[in-house]
C-alpha cells in the first residue's frame, strides 16, 4: 500500500510517497500471555508473516494450517522485505552449537533479532508457532515433555552397540558417555553431545560414538539435517485444542502428534520419536571432571512393547 504524506514546517511544505506492507489477520490478535508467555504479548514481523503470508484461509482449521506449512517444511526463516531486510534461517540446535551456545525460551525477541542467536531450543520454537497463531487470534497451550521416570529421554536415530553394563539393572544395559558444557564462569555443568565424540572416518558431525551407543541419521529439525543435540529432560510442543479433539504440534522438528488427549498423544510422541532413556550413573565418571556418564536402555520391554514412559503435562 502506497501512502503519500506532507510535511510543513518553518521551512516549507514537502510532500512524500512511501509503500507499506499490509497485513490482514483472521480475527484481531490475542494479546493475553502471562508470566514465561509474556513477551508473546509483543507483535513482531516475523510472526506475522507465518500468521499471513499463506493466505486465503476462511476457517479457523485452515488459518491453522497455513501456519504450520512454514514449520511442517522445516525451513523457518524470520521476515523480510529484500532488498531492504534479508531473511535468516532459524535452526533448530544449529550444527556445532550445544545447550550453551543455542537461545533457550526466556526471550523470543533475542532469537529473531540477534543474528548471532541462529540456534533455538524446542521452547523457542514452541514460542515462536504460538506467536504466529496469536497474531491471528487464536490461543494454544504450552506444553512440557518428560519422561514419567524423570529420566533423560534419547530422540531418535540411535544404534544400541553391545552392552557393557550387564552387572547392572536389567533394563539399562548401555554405558552412555556425554560431554560436559561449562556455562559462564564454570558455574554449572551441562550434559550434552557438543562438542561430540566422533570418528571423521565413519561419522561426519555431528553423528558419532557416545560409549555404548552411535547417534545415527534420524528426525530432521528446523533448517537442521542433524540437530547438533538429541539427548533431554524435557521438551516443549503445542497443544491446539479443535473441535476434533487436540492436535499437538512439534515445531522444532515440523511433527505433530495426534490422539485426540494428552495419554494417547504421548504415546505416540514415544513411539514416533523416542529412541531410548537414560539415567546418571553413580559414582561419577572417575577422571573425567567435564564427561558424564549415564546407562541407557531401550523404550521397549523385553517382549517389544514400548513401556509407555512419556507424559504430556497438558
Amino acid at each position: 500500500m502506497k501512502i503519500k504524506w506532507r510535511i510543513t514546517s518553518v521551512y516549507g511544505k514537502q510532500s512524500f510517497e512511501t509503500e507499506h506492507q499490509v497485513y490482514v489477520t483472521f480475527k484481531e490478535p490475542f494479546f493475553g500471555f502471562n508470566g514465561f508467555l509474556q513477551d508473546l504479548n509483543t507483535l513482531y514481523l516475523t510472526s506475522l508473516h507465518l500468521a499471513t503470508s499463506n493466505a486465503g484461509a476462511k476457517k479457523e482449521s485452515e488459518v491453522i494450517n497455513n501456519t504450520w506449512k512454514h514449520f511442517q517444511g522445516k525451513s523457518v526463516q524470520t521476515w523480510g522485505s529484500p532488498p531492504n531486510q534479508k531473511k535468516r534461517r532459524l535452526s533448530y540446535y544449529k550444527r556445532g552449537k550445544g545447550f550453551v551456545g543455542t537461545c533457550d525460551a526466556s526471550s523470543l525477541e533475542t532469537f529473531l533479532i540477534q543474528q548471532e542467536k541462529q540456534s533455538g531450543e524446542c521452547g523457542t520454537f514452541a514460542k515462536l508457532f504460538m506467536a504466529a497463531l496469536a497474531a491471528n487470534g487464536i490461543q494454544s497451550e504450552y506444553v512440557t515433555i518428560s519422561a514419567s521416570d524423570e529420566q533423560k529421554f534419547l530422540v531418535k536415530e540411535w544404534r544400541f552397540n553391545e552392552p557393557t553394563l550387564w552387572e547392572q539393572e536389567s533394563d539399562y544395559k548401555w554405558e552412555l558417555t556425554l560431554y560436559g558444557e561449562t556455562t559462564t564462569g564454570n558455574l554449572s555443568v551441562i550434559c550434552g553431545m557438543v562438542p561430540n565424540q566422533y570418528d571423521p572416518d565413519d561419522y561426519p558431525m555431528p553423528l558419532g560414538n557416545y560409549k555404548d551407543l552411535n547417534s545415527l541419521s534420524g528426525i530432521r529439525g528446523q533448517n537442521e539435517f542433524e540437530p547438533s543435540e538429541k539427548i533431554f529432560d524435557f521438551h516443549f510442543i503445542v497443544k491446539v485444542p479443535q473441535s476434533s479433539g487436540a492436535i499437538y504440534y512439534d515445531p522444532s522438528y515440523g511433527v505433530t502428534y495426534v490422539g485426540g488427549n494428552k495419554l494417547i498423544a504421548a504415546m505416540n510422541f514415544e513411539k514416533d520419536a523416542i529412541a531410548g532413556y537414560a539415567k546418571k550413573r553413580e559414582p561419577e565418571h572417575p577422571g573425567y571432571p567435564y564427561r558424564c556418564a549415564f546407562k541407557a536402555r531401550k523404550p521397549q520391554d523385553a517382549s517389544g512393547n514400548y513401556i509407555g514412559n512419556i507424559h504430556f503435562d497438558k
